[in-house]
């Protein structure tokens, strides 16, 4: 059951280094502790609940600075050389005895002379092939006074010194097994880790390593439930849902809350078990009482989507208000989000901002683009550009494609940043490559004007397009332009009509003033309809699109025809805003009337 070896220093040597140890001497190993509302956790985080915590967790004592028998004035190595040496009398003592008795040199009168040690060389044969010193003990006593008694209470005094001495040396070894395998798979969620662990991301662990590792120190140290939890986190890692689980639970019966929590994450993601949201609020609720910060903020999650329980934003609040208490980033982010958007709390949005920050300096990434946001509308902080840059970019960075597009736009644009058609093509095409629609909408047309990167029509279709067809509007208005145009494309009107209602559709402004045009005009082809086109151009300028505003408020539609003119007041009268004559001049009852219809739609 012993590691391989080179596999096992591997593991002591990521201790050693992940705990400071100089020498191969650790400081002392913390003992799990009840779970700490204070303590900050790695993930997510709010909560101001005392409710009861789970029992504290006991750990295999510390090895010390001294060496393992430094008590004694003995070195271990010397003991067991020694003990080396006496293994080898037995035989010898006893063949020594052997051969005297049969040379007829026994002591005159003695037992040997009478008989009594007859036997006793096969009797000491079968009491050396037994473990332990009890058969050589029986056998001293019942050849008290024959020439191997003193062999036999030799030899077992020797095998009961080796049995301490082995006791000890693996009584000291359990806690450096609990090290390396805190050191391999300790989750940064964990409030129970000792205090000195550092933990490790899920994705960074070395699975194999750590199943090998956690393996023996769960063995070794039965009473730590921690490292059952750990070993049950890296097969989890591995994709042994399974076995996972079935660690995860020998955990939790031993009352280990951050396993309640895993076991939760099991059902609520259907992994070695059937999907289950009920049974997963059933662990979640189970390990959030017991004030598990990361069961919180799940818990949190799971009443704000209405997952296994009835949707309850209060409820939602109430866990992720526990759970942020705790320094749980996440958490932290959302009690962010109800203070800025008024939802269960009073709209606070220089709260918002705050809580925003405590996430955000954590690390975590949603909580980053947040408060870039922040500083870039000046929304509960002074607004500033360069600020808002910084915030985003670190959110970028971390992955998230949300601040990777907005971060991409202040470079196009020189706000906080020095305009860089180059950078923000970059921050564009990796948003864009993580599938953010908005971005290849984006890149698209980088391509298409040339900014940034060589004009490459082609290269901004394939970019639209991947956009349009996943429902992304301004690119589906974007397509249909180019086919319209027959700009990289096919001319094809009917294409065109077909990209442009669907983006219309989506209350796209610029694809319903395009759509307008096309059927005044009868471009490309199509059939002109004024009805059409007046529907869509007062849909455009209800929306704020700023072409229909120039020519149904600016203009008043002199320059459009008389029968698009009077179409319009045909569909304001039937949307029951105009009562005025139908006779194609756009004055102030027609202008009060679009007015009107635009506050409708708001």
């Amino acid at each position: 059951m012993a590691i391989a070896a080179t596999r096992l220093a591997a593991a002591f040597a990521v201790s050693a280094l992940a705990f400071g140890l100089v020498g191969g001497a650790p400081a002392a190993f913390a003992q799990s502790g009840a779970s700490d509302a204070a303590t900050l956790k790695a993930k997510q985080k709010p909560g101001t609940s005392s409710e009861s915590v789970a029992p504290a967790q006991e750990t295999a004592e510390p090895p010390s600075g001294k060496a393992p028998d430094e008590a004694s004035g003995k070195a271990p190595a010397d003991e067991l050389e020694k003990s080396g040496e006496a293994s080898a009398a037995p035989d010898a003592a006893a063949g020594a005895a052997e051969d005297a008795a049969e040379a007829g040199t026994a002591t005159p009168g003695t037992a040997q002379e009478t008989g009594a040690c007859e036997g006793s060389v096969e009797a000491l044969d079968a009491a050396l092939a037994e473990s332990g010193g009890e058969a050589l003990a029986t056998f001293a006593g019942r050849y008290a006074q024959c020439p191997l008694a003193e062999v036999a209470r030799h030899e077992a005094a020797r095998r009961q010194k080796a049995d301490a001495m082995a006791s000890r040396i693996e009584a000291r070894s359990a806690p450096y097994l609990a090290y390396a395998c805190d050191a391999l798979a300790a989750s940064t969620e964990d409030p129970q880790r000792p205090e000195n662990v550092p933990g490790v991301a899920f994705n960074d662990i070395d699975a194999p390593l750590a199943i090998e590792a956690c393996r023996i120190a769960a063995e070794a140290n039965p009473q730590t439930p921690r490292l059952t939890f750990e070993l049950g986190y890296a097969l989890d890692k591995a994709g042994q849902d399974r076995e996972a689980l079935e660690a995860y639970r020998k955990a939790a019966d031993a009352g280990y809350p951050h396993a309640w929590t895993l076991i939760g994450t099991m059902y609520d993601f259907g992994e070695g078990v059937p999907q289950d949201d009920s049974e997963a609020v059933s662990w979640y609720t189970r390990a959030a009482e017991a004030d598990d910060p990361l069961a919180q903020r799940y818990l949190g999650t799971k009443y704000r989507d209405g997952d296994g329980v009835e949707q309850s934003w209060d409820e939602a609040a109430r866990w992720y208000a526990r759970a942020a208490a705790q320094g749980e980033a996440f958490a932290l982010n959302e009690i962010g989000w109800f203070y800025e958007t008024g939802r269960v709390f009073q709209q606070d949005v220089g709260q918002a901002a705050q809580y925003y920050r405590l996430a955000a300096e954590k690390g975590n990434s949603t909580a980053q683009y947040n408060l870039g946001l922040a500083y870039l509308n000046g929304r509960g902080v002074a607004e500033d550009a360069r600020t808002a840059a910084v915030w985003l970019r670190r959110s970028a960075e971390a992955g998230d494609t949300d601040a990777q597009f907005k971060l991409a736009l202040l470079y196009r644009e020189g706000r906080g940043v020095a305009i860089d058609p180059q950078e923000s093509v970059y921050w564009f095409r990796k948003a864009a490559e993580a599938s953010n629609l908005s971005a290849q909408n984006e890149l698209g047309l980088a391509y298409e004007r040339g900014e940034g990167v060589e004009r490459d029509m082609g290269k901004a279709e394939a970019w639209y397009r991947k956009a349009a067809a996943a429902g992304q509007d301004s690119a589906q208005n974007n397509l249909g332009v180019l086919y319209r145009d027959g700009d990289g494309l096919p001319q094809d009107s009917k294409q065109a009509v077909a990209w442009l209602e669907k983006a219309a559709a989506q209350g796209n402004a610029v694809a319903h003033a395009n759509l307008a045009f096309m059927y005044i005009e009868g471009t490309g082809g199509l059939e002109r309809d004024q009805r059409r086109a007046a529907r869509y151009l007062i849909d455009a300028y209800a929306l704020g699109e700023p072409r229909a505003e120039q020519v149904l408020i600016d203009h008043r539609g002199r320059h459009q025809p008389p029968d698009f003119r009077r179409a319009v007041q045909e569909r304001l009268k039937e949307l029951g805003f105009y009562n005025g004559a139908i006779d194609a001049v756009l004055g102030r009852g027609t202008e009060a009337a679009l007015r009107r219809y635009r506050e409708q739609k708001g």
